[in-house]
């Protein structure tokens, strides 16, 4: 059977509600509609992305007020890695190989706002990791460790990976979290074995409802748990 794409959101969805998880990324009957939060998130990470861009030529940010209030973080960070990049889009087999974005193969994808690599050749080092978030504040140990994971296995031969998510609103960062590259099997591991469950729902057909924090919002109509 081919293997089932996921990512953090869409192992979260999963892990909150399988019933939702079905709906949105299987039937596809609940679609993405943007809202003004949304796209408020959008409009800043493009700016923060233009801006580390221009960050690396030496040109002064332009944006929204809050962008403006985050360029330090910019900055600094560019000034720490020889390397960086923006927007970066991993992807990897279930044997964790790198492959393309939508290759028929993919099992994870995985996408990191600003990454920095703390030597300027191809050999040796560390990677940093910057994720943007625009509104509340609430932090994920699992997206950092996925993103960690990512690093460790796009760059071979780091020996760390440093994330951190940064909520440009708040002005201030959830703590960032380092995996070694000798802990990396078991990270592995244990969201291969998550990420299994998503493969096992889908082959048995049952995506079980879950009532959580989401369901006041929710659009699966039929579930008993829907907007309660």
């Amino acid at each position: 059977m081919t293997p089932i794409a996921w990512s953090y959101s869409r192992l979260s969805d999963f892990e909150n509600c399988a019933l939702l998880f079905k709906h949105k990324y299987i039937l596809k009957t609940i679609k993405f509609v943007p809202n003004a939060a949304t796209e408020r998130g959008s409009k800043l990470h493009k700016q923060l992305e233009r801006n580390a861009v221009r960050a690396g030529y030496g040109t002064a940010p332009v944006g929204d007020k809050e962008v403006l209030e985050a360029h330090p973080i910019v900055q600094a960070f560019i000034d720490r890695h020889p390397q960086i990049f923006v927007e970066q889009q991993w992807a990897f087999n279930r044997y964790m190989k790198p492959t393309t974005y939508f290759a028929k193969d993919v099992w994870l994808r995985v996408i990191c706002d600003l990454v920095g690599l703390t030597v300027a050749n191809d050999t040796g080092g560390e990677a940093s990791i910057i994720d943007w978030k625009s509104g509340k504040y609430k932090p994920s140990l699992d997206q950092i460790r996925i993103q960690n994971i990512a690093a460790l296995k796009f760059w071979p031969q780091i020996s760390s990976a440093t994330s951190a998510l940064v909520f440009i609103d708040h002005k201030r960062s959830a703590p960032p979290l380092t995996t070694y590259r000798e802990d990396l099997a078991d990270e592995i591991h244990e969201f291969k074995d998550r990420a299994e469950a998503i493969q096992i729902a889908v082959e048995r057909d049952d995506f079980p409802p879950t009532s959580f924090w989401g369901c006041r919002w929710c659009g699966v109509e039929d579930c008993r748990y829907c907007r309660r």
